[in-house]
């Protein structure tokens, strides 16, 4: 069946049906993205730790939560753009979704 306005399978919409396997990414790319991040994470930690530790003393009781706050922040965000990265070089990234 098709729509008129979009000319796209309607099936797909409905519950018990899946998507078509390029339209989402498995399980092994999911992970193979966070644990770049987290290997990336980890070096940019290790390189940068005395930096972030002296950013981090001005802040005094909250200095180890910035420092964690900080790592956690850099690692979800390498891996959103290791995931969006990947999408892209695969063909299934469209900036309408």
């Amino acid at each position: 069946m098709t729509t008129p306005q979009s000319g796209a399978d309607a099936t797909y919409g409905r519950l018990g049906t899946e998507l078509p396997e390029q339209a989402h990414s498995g399980f092994v790319e999911y992970s193979v993205c966070g644990l770049g991040g987290l290997v990336l994470t980890v070096l940019l930690s290790f390189l940068f730790y005395a930096q972030l530790l002296a950013v981090a003393e001005s802040f005094e009781l909250l200095s180890s939560t910035l420092v964690v706050f900080v790592i956690l922040s850099v690692w979800v965000l390498l891996w959103v753009f290791f995931e969006a990265v990947w999408e892209w070089r695969a063909g299934r990234y469209s900036p309408g979704r």
